[in-house]
C-alpha cells in the first residue's frame, strides 16, 4: 500500500505523544498517553544496579519493559514490571546481571512503556558510570576486628564521600570529607556484626569499592 506524502503542523502542550497512522482512511492521528514519568534514575549498588521511577495519571498501562544497553543504541529487554494504574506509583526494578554489576563499563537504560492496547512511548536514557578503581587507596587491616579501619590515600584527592554498606547495599554509615585527605586516617566502624561489608569511597578522581570482612571472635 502506497500512502500520499502528508505534512502538519501541530500545536502540541508539553507532555507525550503516540503518532500512529489509520490504514484505513490514510489520516494521521496524534493522541496523548495519560501517563507522566515523573523521574527515572539507575544507581550502581554493591549487589546489583537499581533502577526507580515515580509516575503519575497511570491510565489503561500494561507494563514498564526494562531495557538495558552496553553502547547506548542496541538495547535488549532485561525485565518487566507490571503498572499500577493509580493516580501516583512509585517503582524499582534490580538488574543483576553479572557482567552489568561488575563495574567495567558503561551501562545504559530505558523503559518502554506499554499501554493495554499495544501503544507505548520510551523514556529518557539513564546513564550508569564504571567503577573506576584507584590503585592510590588501601583499607586495611582486612578482615577487621573491633571497630577501627585504617584508610591510607597515596595521592592527593579534593574531596572524599565514603559508605560503609552491607551486601544489600544498605548504607550502614557515610562521611564526608570536603576538603579530601592525604595520608592515613582511621574510620571508625559502627559496631559490626560478623559477616561480609563493603567500603565504597567516591573522590573527584574516581570511585573505590572493597568488600571487607568483619570477624570479631577470639
Amino acid at each position: 500500500i502506497t500512502l500520499p506524502s502528508v505534512s502538519l503542523n501541530v500545536s502540541l502542550l508539553p507532555g507525550e505523544y503516540y503518532v500512529y497512522v489509520s490504514r484505513a482512511d490514510a489520516i494521521t492521528k496524534v493522541n496523548t498517553l495519560p501517563l507522566k514519568l515523573i523521574n527515572f534514575n539507575a544507581k550502581r549498588t554493591s549487589a546489583n544496579i537499581l533502577l526507580e521511577w515515580n509516575t503519575e495519571n497511570e491510565e489503561n498501562v500494561k507494563s514498564f519493559l526494562v531495557e538495558r544497553s552496553y553502547n547506548g543504541t542496541e538495547f535488549v529487554n532485561i525485565g518487566t514490571v507490571a503498572a499500577k494504574n493509580i493516580s501516583k506509583a512509585t517503582y524499582n526494578f534490580a538488574d543483576v546481571d553479572a557482567n552489568a554489576i561488575s563495574g567495567g563499563q558503561v551501562l545504559y537504560y530505558r523503559l518502554k512503556m506499554m499501554d493495554i492496547d499495544g501503544k507505548f512511548s520510551y523514556s529518557p536514557v539513564v546513564v550508569v558510570n564504571p567503577i573506576r578503581k584507584m590503585s592510590g587507596m588501601v583499607i586495611y587491616p582486612n578482615p577487621v576486628k573491633g571497630t577501627q579501619l585504617n584508610l591510607r590515600m597515596n595521592e592527593p584527592v579534593q574531596y572524599l564521600k565514603l559508605k560503609v554498606q552491607d551486601v544489600t547495599g544498605r548504607v550502614l554509615k557515610s562521611y564526608h570529607y570536603p576538603n579530601g585527605i592525604i595520608g592515613t586516617m582511621g574510620i571508625s566502624l559502627p559496631g559490626l556484626s560478623n559477616g561480609v561489608y563493603v567500603i565504597n569511597a567516591e573522590t573527584n578522581v574516581g570511585i573505590f569499592n572493597q568488600q571487607i570482612i568483619v570477624n570479631n571472635n577470639k
